[in-house]
């Protein structure tokens, strides 16, 4: 396709350049996040970016030092991470490696990407804490006059968007190939919290001028309206329509959470309940109709018996075997063993998050 330049009456032909490097790529993506085609992703809302980090570091267990780096982590105005892998399209492991590559970055940012972290990087990145805030409201577009409290709020949902998964992932290249246009389509249209998408970014020179076009892939009107829906259900209304057995169990939670003195926070499709060492404990989704925990991590902790007991006791609950690393219990069978669940195996559980807690902090301050 030819592209032209009118500059002061006279047609320049600007002619398909390449980029030299990935790093190259990756500096143009971080000097000018627009590159990323907020208007394209969302036209209804554009995606607004605010970078966290180029390159950050991510661990594969907990207490371990960083084995990946990430090209970028952003966030949007809705407070969704979004992760950038850049690679140029003569780079072969674009067609296929990239896509494990990157589901292997979104499986243990969500893991091992604690708030606190993004919230050091961003401070670094912005020369302090004041500045960090106020790169925040610019990105939300709000006035001072309650900023704290705003940021404060955003941080919370970056939090709950990760513990849900729910990400965005950004596949960038020169050029995107047809067989991952397909995969991207696919994964897109599949997965119901996460997007995923390519974006490939066309370069054209002439002398000391360039021209950079953005164009998206992935976003099919399938998957645009699977996203849609999801999006602009809220939490009130999944649990209008949530079975009785699962508005029983959130009821349940928040009287138990009021006993103990539980912290309770909405996220977009989940409430989540937590406790200080212990950070967040059980997540309920009224939507799925399950209670998520999470074991697996304690495992490599150093807590494998309590891990193993834990899981044999959700086994006893469910009726059948749990995931090792990210378990849930049915609403319906928390609410059959309800006395069960919340008299044994709930404190042992607790304990064994505070133990997790005060070993991972141990580990940060050595």
């Amino acid at each position: 396709m030819g592209m032209f330049v009118v500059q002061d009456d006279e047609l320049i032909e600007m002619k398909p350049g390449k980029y030299v490097t990935e790093d190259e790529l990756q500096t143009l993506i971080e000097r000018y996040p627009g590159l990323l085609a907020g208007a394209d992703i969302n036209p209804e809302s554009p995606r607004r970016w605010l970078l966290i980090e180029r390159e950050p570091g991510l661990a594969t267990g907990a207490g371990e030092s960083d084995r990946f780096s990430v090209d970028h982590l952003f966030v949007d105005q809705d407070a969704i991470p979004t992760i950038v892998e850049v690679k140029r399209s003569s780079d072969t492991r674009i067609r296929r490696e990239i896509v494990g590559q990157m589901f292997d970055y979104a499986a243990n940012g969500v893991k091992y990407w604690p708030i606190d972290r993004l919230r050091e990087w961003l401070t670094a990145r912005s020369g302090g804490s004041d500045e960090a805030a106020e790169r925040i409201a610019q990105l939300l577009e709000v006035d001072d006059e309650d900023r704290d409290a705003t940021v404060e709020r955003f941080w919370n949902r970056v939090e709950d968007n990760l513990a849900a998964g729910k990400l965005r992932l950004l596949f960038v290249a020169d050029e995107i190939p047809q067989e991952l246009r397909r995969i991207i389509e696919f994964l897109n249209e599949q997965m119901q919290q996460t997007e995923v998408l390519g974006i490939a970014i066309a370069r054209h020179q002439s002398g000391g001028m360039q021209v950079l076009a953005p164009t998206v892939y992935g976003r099919t009107e399938h998957a645009a309206k699977t996203k849609r829906a999801i999006a602009t259900t809220s939490l009130d209304e999944i649990i209008e329509s949530a079975d009785a057995d699962v508005r029983e169990v959130g009821d349940r939670l928040d009287a138990l959470a009021e006993r103990l003195g539980w912290s309770v926070r909405r996220g977009a499709k989940s409430k989540i309940y937590g406790a200080d060492p212990a950070g967040t404990l059980v997540t309920w989704y009224p939507g799925y109709g399950t209670v998520d925990v999470n074991i697996g991590f304690m495992r490599e902790l150093g807590l494998e018996a309590e891990a193993a007991a834990l899981l044999a006791g959700l086994k006893e609950l469910r009726g059948s075997r749990p995931s090792q690393q990210s378990p849930n219990l049915p609403c319906a069978a928390a609410l059959q063993k309800w006395e069960l669940f919340v008299d044994a195996w709930l404190p042992e559980y607790v304990a064994a998050r505070t133990r997790a807690a005060e070993i991972q902090s141990s580990q940060l301050h050595r």
